[in-house]
């Protein structure tokens, strides 16, 4: 999954292209600052009398960079959401929390624009896996399952991706995370591969001297026969070292379309015949080999 990747590169430009002007506004003032600090101590201070919620305790994932998510939350004092990184604090907000049919229901004091800088999801979803305890976005919850199917997912040192509860990281997950049911049918227990069968449309835009920005579509050679949904993601290396990422963007009864975007210095376009897996890193694909397609 690109998320690991998107990530990465987040952070790198949050610290490279960013000033503290720009990310300096209301929500970073010194008033603002005290009421958070006052908001999250009184969670911390109901978070050690116990008796508490399973879902209640401190959360993050981050990548130690740019992007460092931290989230404390409470049945009664609510919840306290900030991101961090180089440059300081790019966003936080509290409020009330209600629990509500296996949701999380976050209720904003701040303004929390959807799909703004520094915004934060409105729903979680508590997801347990073994005795290990995700809060997933709702919004999320598919892009979970890829991380799932990729093998990215469960994280062991670094989770830069979804909130995991303070110290899982460490504990081993078992069996499957458990989903609700629209999403638990699209995790798999072993890798599902397809071909591209077409190149439908291909863009190799120069940014730079050094890198390139390549986009394509392409046809893959499996569909609703395979199990396949909008929106799954499949994984191929066609560069030196960059693992592109394959967005299912339709899907028919026995192909589907992808579309492919990466970020790579060495750009190789992929081509006819490519095999591609769910599985972000496949040592075991000898069976996915690219083939030559033969057109009648």
């Amino acid at each position: 999954m690109h998320r690991i990747l998107s990530t990465l590169a987040t952070s790198a430009a949050l610290c490279l292209c960013m000033s503290a002007s720009a990310i300096a506004d209301e929500d970073d003032s010194a008033a603002a600052n005290e009421e958070f600090e006052q908001h999250r101590a009184a969670i911390a201070d109901e978070l050690k009398t116990g008796s508490l919620a399973d879902w209640a305790g401190e959360y993050g994932y981050g990548d130690g960079l740019g992007v460092n998510v931290r989230l404390s939350l409470a049945p009664n004092r609510g919840f306290a959401y900030r991101w961090t990184g180089c440059l300081g604090i790019y966003g936080q907000n509290y409020g009330t929390v209600v629990h509500r049919e296996g949701r999380l229901a976050l209720d904003f004091v701040q303004p929390n624009k959807p799909r703004s800088f520094g915004d934060f999801s409105r729903v979680l979803v508590p997801v347990p896996w073994g005795n290990r305890l995700y809060l997933i976005g709702e919004e999320q919850l598919a892009e979970f399952v890829n991380a799932v199917n990729s093998g990215l997912e469960p994280c062991a040192e670094m989770c830069g991706s979804f909130l995991l509860r303070d110290g899982d990281q460490k504990v081993k997950a078992t069996g499957m995370p458990t989903l609700p049911a629209d999403y638990s049918s699209t995790l798999l227990d072993k890798p599902l591969y397809a071909h591209v069968t077409k190149i439908i449309e291909r863009d190799m835009t120069a940014v730079d001297d050094e890198y390139h920005d390549r986009k394509a579509t392409v046809e893959l050679d499996a569909g609703l026969n395979a199990g396949i949904w909008e929106g799954m993601e499949f994984h191929a290396t066609t560069g030196d070292f960059m693992t592109d990422t394959f967005t299912v963007v339709r899907v028919g009864e026995s192909s589907s379309v992808a579309s492919i975007r990466s970020y790579n210095d060495r750009p190789l376009a992929p081509e006819s015949g490519l095999c591609v897996s769910t599985r972000f890193i496949d040592d075991a694909a000898k069976g996915c080999k690219s083939v030559p397609v033969v057109r009648r």
